[in-house]
Order: structure tokens, then C-alpha cells, then sequence
């Protein structure tokens, strides 16, 4: 099975080579908290046993993306609105990822768009700076729309299988999150072993697609 790239291939290139690049842009400004007394968007917190720190989600395609990430089999770590980055040009730019993905050997910062927002051209302009800018320090961000997630009957198959899925409670750096049943104390039925697995191989070429797809032509063709 294919490997998630973060980027083209280059030398050196690893998980701790993604996160120091990461690191070299983050801020020291704080990310706006998620839930506030005002707003009419769906916002919350999701939860997953992939994230050291309450997933928060602030759309309910944010919310979609939660969920392919949560039973995909290659994504161990997320990170949801992980630090405010600082990218550095003629005007500098402050941006938050939507999350951040870790797998054992890299990572990719990841961006939700509803489509209607990539053909307003003050928005696809910004967006189109921070790919760049993210770029030029060894960043590619995955840009993911409402197509790439809701394909017909998947959000009601994760819904039903996380719901079922035997709870494991916080966040737990010691063990494999990807399983059906992370602590093995579950027996889990052939049939819905078949729909788990079924889920994951579909949700892992659902993101090796994002990741592999360039963003700038993804925008560049949205009108």
C-alpha cells in the first residue's frame, strides 16, 4: 500500500524534519479559542484518541474531515488549530492550520475550504499566498472541500462505526490509536471488522489523494 508523502520526496525528509520545519514558523501569538458566546457556525470539540489535546472543530465540513482522520489507518497524531504560524514575505502573513497530521515518517498541515469560499478572490488570493509561503519552507498544505469527504453514504458509515466503536478514553502515546479496538479488550464481529477495514483503506486513499493533489491549481480552477 502506498506510503502518505507530505511533499515531493527529498533527502532528510521525516517526521522530526516536518515538525522543526513546523516549528521554525510557529508564532507566539495564541489560536483564538474555538467556542465563543457569538457566531452561527457549527463549532465544538471532537473526540478523538489521536489528538493530545481536545480536537476542536470550528465548520461541520472541519467536523467530516475529523472523522476520516480519526479511522483512517495511516494518520496516528492530529492536531487541530496546532499554533499560529508567522509566514515571513514583503507583508507578513499570520495563519492558523485547520490540523496538523502526523504519520510514523512525516506530516502535512491541512486546510478545509468550503467551495464556495475558493471563488472569492479575496480569499483565494490569501490562500494562495500561505501556499507559497509554506512552500518555500519545505510545507506543503493539503487542501481538502466538501467533494473530497462526502462522498455518497461515508459520513453515515464513520458516524455509525465511531458510535460503536469500544471508547477508549484520552489520548494514549503509548498505543496504537488505528485499531477497532486500541486496548483489545472488545471481541469485534467479522462483519463489522469487514466495514472497519473497508472504512480505513477508503478513508486513507481519500487523504492520500488530498495530499498528493496540488492546491494552487485546486484554487486556480474553483471559479
Amino acid at each position: 500500500m502506498s506510503k502518505i508523502p507530505h511533499r515531493s520526496p527529498q533527502p532528510g525528509d521525516s517526521l522530526e524534519h516536518f515538525l522543526a520545519n513546523v516549528a521554525g514558523l510557529t508564532s507566539g501569538r495564541k489560536v483564538r479559542p474555538v467556542v465563543t458566546p457569538t457566531g452561527k457556525r457549527a463549532r465544538g470539540y471532537f473526540p478523538s484518541i489521536k489528538s493530545p489535546t481536545r480536537a476542536r472543530y470550528e465548520s461541520l465540513l472541519e467536523q467530516d474531515v475529523l472523522r476520516v482522520v480519526e479511522v483512517s489507518s495511516k494518520i496516528h497524531v492530529v492536531r487541530t488549530h496546532p499554533a499560529v504560524l508567522r509566514l515571513p514575505g514583503e507583508k507578513p502573513i499570520h495563519y492558523t492550520p485547520d490540523a496538523q497530521l502526523e504519520w510514523p515518517t512525516g506530516g502535512v498541515l491541512l486546510e478545509t475550504k468550503a467551495a464556495y469560499f475558493l471563488t472569492l478572490e479575496p480569499s483565494r488570493r490569501r490562500l494562495q499566498a500561505v501556499v507559497s509561503r509554506l512552500e518555500k519552507h519545505g510545507l506543503k498544505l493539503a487542501l481538502v472541500v466538501e467533494r473530497d469527504v462526502r462522498s455518497a453514504g461515508l459520513q453515515n458509515e464513520l458516524k455509525e462505526l465511531l458510535r460503536l466503536r469500544p471508547r477508549v478514553g484520552r489520548y494514549r502515546p503509548g498505543i496504537d490509536p488505528t485499531p477497532w479496538d486500541p486496548l483489545g479488550r472488545a471481541v469485534i464481529d467479522a462483519e463489522l471488522e469487514r466495514r472497519w477495514r473497508a472504512a480505513q483503506q477508503e478513508c486513507d486513499e481519500l487523504l492520500l489523494r488530498v495530499m498528493r493533489r496540488d492546491p494552487g491549481e485546486l484554487i486556480a480552477t474553483a471559479v
